[in-house]
């Protein structure tokens, strides 16, 4: 749960949700121990990355290879 930039994460009824800005919300699901998929997103993916047990970043993964990273705030 955290900013990353114009991310955000956040958490619901013990649930984890993705936002964007202002574009919709979506519910995260693992895919992997760092990584989720997205609900009703399926061309993208998050992957939390961490240094010494803390994310410290969160980054994009898109369908096309691409990827972007933004920082924790």
């Amino acid at each position: 749960v955290g900013t990353y930039g114009p991310r955000k994460i956040t958490m619901e009824n013990g649930k984890l949700f993705y936002q964007r800005g202002t574009n919709p919300r979506y519910e995260l699901f693992p895919y992997s121990d760092h990584e989720f998929m997205l609900k009703e997103l399926e061309t993208f993916r998050i992957r939390f990355l961490s240094e010494n047990n803390q994310v410290v970043a969160l980054q994009g993964l898109y369908d096309n290879g691409r990827t972007d990273r933004n920082l924790r705030d």
